[in-house]
């Protein structure tokens, strides 16, 4: 069995903010903090601690958080929990839509670069979180924190499936492992492409990777087995998400490159100057959703990728995760 060791205390964070409610707006939410289901709202994060509510009409809402860490990716559980991952060990949380927050003791200072969570999350769920020198973290709705035994390399995805019964994790060196539950890491493919995002069906049955110049790969076996996929495009891609039933995928990269694979075909089209680039990308339930990119550009999608228009932000900051904070299935 893979070693899982429980780690330390957490401190908290007293910020007074406003954060990860599903409220249709300020008019119509109620006093309680009831969320709603049908809002599409997402919470932004970047450099500097940077951090923005994206609300569904396209208002933007900033939070001050006391943080300089670069944020790297966030995963939302319902309307409530968020889990966010960062620079220097950050791992911060909040269990009240931000009106305050965790910063927890992790025990590492490396780089943490990515985290996801089960698709079936509304009660009892996992999150894993990873990053440089093999540190991955397992986080369950009890909030025990514990760390898996991973080879060390610097991951830069992870992915799992509704029941954490499978974990995904890709590495900047090429190499896709999967951990069975609670097994040992098994190194199930290398490539010679720098792997840098990670998508997989809640049923796990599902996957694909995305990595630099282009390469896509997926798994109809649960990532035992992979293949690449050609797709019109060299640039590197930085983020991608499958589509709950595994028959559509969007990947987005440098150049703002969006590389869409559904039953229609697959498409490349490069939406911005070759200078910028997008880093994460999240679409919820519907097909709706947003990209984050270099210079606070965010862009939003009604149709799964095939159509976009920019958001404006006010931030000039690097942006890196997105997630949507609805209570509905995510894409």
């Amino acid at each position: 069995m893979a070693r899982i060791a429980t780690l330390g205390s957490v401190v908290l964070v007293g910020l007074t903010l406003a954060a990860c409610r599903n409220d249709d707006d300020d008019d119509e939410g109620t006093s309680s903090g009831t969320p709603t289901t049908d809002t599409g709202s997402s919470w932004l994060v970047g450099e500097e601690g940077e951090m923005l509510r994206l609300g569904a009409a396209g208002e933007v809402e900033p939070y001050p958080l006391d943080e300089d860490a670069d944020l790297h990716a966030i995963a939302c559980v319902g309307a409530d929990i968020a889990w966010v991952v960062g620079s220097s060990g950050t791992v911060l949380s909040t269990s009240d839509a931000g009106v305050t927050w965790q910063r927890h003791d992790v025990g590492t200072t490396s780089d943490l670069r990515a985290v996801a969570v089960g698709e079936d999350h509304h009660t009892d769920w996992t999150l894993v979180a990873a990053g440089a020198d093999g540190v991955v973290l397992r986080v369950e709705s009890s909030g025990e924190i514990g760390r898996i035994a991973a080879p060390v390399l610097d991951w830069t995805a992870v992915a799992l499936d509704a029941h954490a019964e499978a974990i995904l994790l890709a590495s900047d060196d090429g190499s896709v492992w999967r951990i069975s539950d609670g097994g040992e890491p098994m190194q199930v493919w290398t490539t010679d492409a720098a792997l840098t995002g990670l998508s997989v069906t809640p049923a796990g049955d599902r996957a694909v990777v995305v990595g630099s110049e282009g390469l896509v790969a997926i798994s109809d076996d649960g990532g035992l087995h992979w293949a690449p996929v050609a797709v019109p495009t060299f640039r590197d891609l930085h983020a991608v998400r499958m589509s709950k039933d595994g028959g559509a995928i969007v990947a987005v990269g440098e150049a703002g490159v969006v590389v869409t694979i559904d039953e229609t075909g697959t498409t490349a089209t490069e939406l911005l100057d070759p200078a910028l680039a997008l880093h994460g990308v999240h679409l919820h339930a519907e097909g709706g959703g947003h990209a984050v990119g270099d210079a606070g550009i965010v862009l939003a999608t009604p149709d799964v990728g095939r159509t976009w228009s920019p958001v404006e932000t006010g931030t000039d900051a690097v942006l890196r995760g997105v997630d949507d904070v609805r209570l509905g299935a995510h894409w």
